[in-house]
């Protein structure tokens, strides 16, 4: 296992200023990692009470060390967030603040030997949750699609300039061997991508986003969790949302952008009989991080924040089709 020195989280004071609970209640980290943000949370706001919620069991265990200083004042769950907010139960248990950290934390890239860094030799897996049912792993996905599939892929989930390129060398290779691991994989990437100088990005970061999104369903989990998480705030309650790129920040600019619309009802309606918009946007051009914070986490500087409060409790029509 390599040296690995703990996950910094991203605009962690600024998420806890912006969500910054209103009365005392139930606060959902629903992207828990090892805990940052709801040890910052615990901290700066001693009456809420936290579920944390994670799709990695692995996580869990890691959260549950820096957690212990609150125990008595916590829940974990090994979940989806997606999931949690669609289940009966959690409806009934509204909440004052809840968060949504859309990155992958720097223990899969560092630590979980599941194919997520570049230079791992073992398996390429890319789950965040292996035993998920029906789920399969970025190397099963890369030796069963087609070269269209792939470029299609490659395209959707990460922009990639290149995807009819490298979709074509993919299923060129797999006629002679299987692509097994994800350093095999990047190597193959980087042959045939020219990468320009001062380029920081590596030339299959977005072939590795894309995989990581599709194997994990996280645009299709994003927009399920959207209007879940909202209906079951409180009025007066907040939801947060921390983005890294552009495909996740423009659903959650949308829908966000929809709850605040001052009418809610049915396009196909002529008089307006709604209450107006049922939510308030906080952050309306979203939170970035400080040069401090980028210097110290190069990985922030693609984060992005954006909050949400909810006003009333109307029927929100942006719910029906996300």
């Amino acid at each position: 296992m390599k040296e690995y020195q703990g996950h910094y989280s991203v605009l962690k004071q600024e998420s806890i200023h912006w969500l910054e609970p209103n009365e005392s209640g139930l606060w959902v980290d629903g992207t828990l990692g090892e805990a940052g943000h709801a040890v910052a949370a615990l901290s700066a706001y001693p009456n809420i009470r936290l579920v944390g919620l994670d799709a990695d069991k692995d996580m869990l265990q890691r959260a549950q060390h820096n957690l212990s200083p609150y125990a008595g004042r916590y829940q974990l769950k090994n979940q989806f967030f997606d999931d949690y907010f669609h289940d009966s139960l959690t409806k009934e248990n509204p909440s004052i603040a809840i968060l949504l950290d859309l990155g992958i934390s720097m223990f899969h890239y560092k630590c979980a030997q599941r194919g997520f860094s570049y230079d791992d030799e073992n398996s390429l897996d890319m789950r965040l949750n292996p035993d998920a049912p029906d789920s399969i792993s970025a190397q099963q996905l890369l030796a069963t699609a087609s070269e269209s599939e792939l470029s299609q892929l490659f395209w959707l989930y990460a922009e990639e300039r290149h995807s009819r390129k490298i979709a074509k060398m993919i299923v060129e290779q797999r006629k002679h061997h299987t692509i097994t691991s994800a350093k095999m994989l990047s190597d193959q990437i980087k042959a045939i991508i020219p990468t320009p100088k001062g380029h920081y990005l590596h030339p299959a970061a977005k072939v590795f986003q894309a995989l990581r999104i599709a194997v994990n369903k996280e645009l299709e989990r994003l927009e399920r969790v959207l209007p879940a998480s909202f209906d079951n705030l409180k009025v007066g309650g907040k939801l947060g949302v921390i983005t890294f790129h552009s495909l996740e920040d423009r659903i959650v600019k949308h829908y966000f952008k929809t709850l605040a619309n001052p009418c809610q009802c049915p396009s196909s309606q002529l008089i307006c009989t709604c209450q107006g918009a049922i939510a308030k946007i906080l952050t309306p051009k979203g939170i970035l991080a400080t040069d401090e914070e980028t210097k110290v986490n190069p990985a922030s500087r693609s984060a992005r924040l954006r909050v949400i409060q909810k006003l009333s409790t109307a029927h929100s029509t942006a719910g029906d089709s996300a």
